[in-house]
Parts: C-alpha cells; structure tokens; sequence
C-alpha cells in the first residue's frame, strides 16, 4: 500500500505550528498502480473496507491539518513505482469552481462532484521514485 502523508504548518511569531484547520486537496499519477479509497460502512465499529477504483481527479480532505491516507498499491509485479504527487490547500486552489468526475471525500467516493478549480501550477508537487524489495 502507498501512504499519503501530508501535514500543514503555520509559521507564528514564536515558531512553527501545526495548522489543523487547513482543507487538504491531492491528486497523484502513479505507474504501475491500482487507486482505491476506504469505504467507511454504516454499522458502528465497522472496519473501513477498501474499495478499487479507477484514477480519481482529485483527493479532498476537509479541516484535517495531517493527513495519513492508503491511496493504492502496486500492481503487476513491478518492483519500482514513478509518479507524481500535487497537493493544495484551502488558500491555493482556485475560487472558481469546476465539476470533477470522480472525486474521494475521506471514506466515500462521489461522482460528478462540483469543487474548487485545483490548478497544477499552483500546486506544491513531489516527483518521487519508490524502489522496494518484497
């Protein structure tokens, strides 16, 4: 499984500070890989079921300051994942808004969801290469 980790900071008068109120948006193009999202079901103390999808437009977090999210894992026996990685908050995406086809909100996917223009060349961006053994 791939994590996602991101976390805000602030930085105040007497130093660095978490930031927890920051809404997170993220979106990554990954090779060779399978996206999915965690289905949070009904039921209380339910497991969060892990649910495969195609590439989503764009992975939304709401007010959490740290995310820690399993985006996907690795698929057809690849030892090496590319891809990259473009992350916004609340202050950088756009105020216009368009319609995303697939969106992953957390623990539910919609479809056809409107939200914020995220423009890539706005967007803190990572280009990263995964080399593991298994």
């Amino acid at each position: 499984m791939l994590n996602i980790h991101i976390g805000f900071q602030k930085k105040l008068w007497y130093g660095w500070r978490r930031d927890n109120h920051r809404d997170a948006y993220y979106y990554f193009d990954a090779s060779p890989f399978q996206y999915n999202y965690w289905l949070k079901p009904n039921a209380k103390d339910a497991p969060l079921l892990q649910q495969d999808i195609t590439c989503p437009d764009i992975y939304f977090f709401e007010n959490e300051g740290t995310i820690d999210y399993e985006s996907g894992y690795i698929v057809g026996g690849s030892k090496v994942l590319t891809g990259k990685l473009y992350v916004w908050t609340d202050y950088t995406v756009e105020t216009s808004t368009k319609r995303y086809k697939q969106v992953v909100k957390k623990y539910k996917m919609f479809p056809n969801e409107e939200m914020p223009i995220c423009d890539k060349n706005k967007a803190y961006t990572l280009d990263f290469t995964l080399n593991y053994l298994w």
